[in-house]
């Protein structure tokens, strides 16, 4: 091991990842300053809640909390500006942090309808002010999207009592875990929610308008687009929107890491990969630590895991799906809604209790065809 001695340590974002950044420096014996600079008002929290229980109000912002291991939060504050030589953050408030070490765990911004009627969901003050409060109104929702996200919000829609459409775009779920999408939508249809598949549209005063030109009104309507994620501190290490671009380590440049939304490593064949998922997050942040302290810090080579909880399913996968090969049913019936299911180089849990690393363990199990077309679920699982 080649460790490094570092003063302080500075952590951009607030979010999974800066949290597991800043846990794990403490767990590898790091005695100095760990400063987190997160814009978000609150601090640090966990999202994927906020879909989940927090609209319906299962849950408070108190429980959200997540575990930073005593570093020094500046919440409310965003960094404007990095520079890598002389190793220093400015901030929003006119403050200058030097650092020997830095994490860039910027995380991404969703992608925002110029139409500001549409709510979207990406912070607190999104859950609060926005959406849980109108769901507690609206008889009627419109969601338009086709990730987990969106299944989501269709559900909390549902839970509500509102009469709720999906748009979504056809094959956009199946690219990322194959056939389970299919198990996913039947069970929104089978909670009344109608799926309207199309290959474009657009938004108008409130409403939607697809391509195939239906107009499509309600209350409520909500968007869950993807995100772009938040490059801007170092562009001459990043592609716009993105991602910075990372070795193997999660290592940007000399004394800089970065983690979840933002790493991007570019696979044998030239295609990019980027990882969204609050798993992810925990693991990268730690490893992104590591190799901070430690220059011999072994290669960052997860696989990927992501789940889903909407309309009473209960969903867990990990691996990268084959988009043709039929799954091997280890354990359960589909349809009973509980099912241990493999693929070649993939598993998933349906309604089944599995642990997180026996389900990767399944999918390592069964080495992905060589030959078969297979899209990586985690470019942007959740």
């Amino acid at each position: 091991m080649t460790r490094a001695v570092l003063s302080r340590v500075v952590i951009v974002g607030g979010g999974p990842a800066a949290a597991a950044a800043a846990v794990a420096l403490r767990d590898l014996g790091h005695d100095g300053e760990v400063v987190m600079v997160s814009g978000d008002p609150y601090g640090p929290y966990s999202r994927p809640p906020l879909s989940k229980v927090f609209l319906q109000g299962h849950t408070e912002h108190e429980d959200l909390a997540l575990d930073v291991a005593g570093a020094e939060v500046r919440s409310g504050m965003r960094a404007v500006h990095v520079d890598p030589v002389a190793r220093h953050v400015d901030t929003s408030d006119g403050d200058r942090l030097r650092y020997d070490g830095l994490v860039l765990a910027t995380g991404s911004r969703p992608r925002r309808p110029k139409d500001a009627s549409v709510a979207v969901l990406a912070t607190l003050d999104d859950a609060r002010s926005l959406l849980r409060r109108r769901l507690r109104t609206a008889a009627s929702a419109v969601i338009v999207g086709s990730g987990f996200l969106a299944y989501e919000l269709a559900s909390a829609a549902r839970d509500s009592g509102a009469e709720t459409a999906m748009v979504i775009r056809p094959g956009a779920l199946e690219a990322k875990i194959g056939d389970l999408a299919h198990t996913l939508r039947d069970r929104a249809r089978e909670h009344g929610v109608r799926i309207i598949t199309t290959r474009g549209g657009s938004f108008s005063h409130g409403g939607v308008i697809t391509a195939e030109g239906e107009r499509l009104d309600a209350d409520l309507v909500a968007a869950a687009l993807g995100t772009e994620a938040e490059t801007a501190l170092l562009p001459e290490h990043s592609l716009p929107g993105i991602g910075f671009i990372v070795d193997e380590h999660c290592r940007v440049a000399p004394g800089i890491v970065a983690a979840c939304d933002v790493p991007v490593t570019r696979r044998a064949d030239g295609s990019l990969r980027r990882d969204v998922t609050w798993t992810n997050a925990l693991t990268q942040g730690a490893a992104a630590a590591g190799a901070l302290l430690d220059a011999d810090a072994p290669p960052f080579d997860p696989i990927f895991y992501g789940w889903t909880e909407a309309f009473g399913l209960d969903l867990k996968f990990a691996g990268t799906f084959p988009q043709s090969s039929p799954p091997e049913v280890v354990d359960g019936d589909r349809a009973d809604g509980r099912a241990l299911l493999r693929w070649p180089g993939a598993a998933a849990a349906i309604g089944y209790r599995m642990p997180v690393g026996k389900l990767k363990g399944l999918a390592r199990a069964a080495p992905a065809e060589p030959d078969a077309e297979s899209t990586p679920a985690g470019a942007r699982a959740h």
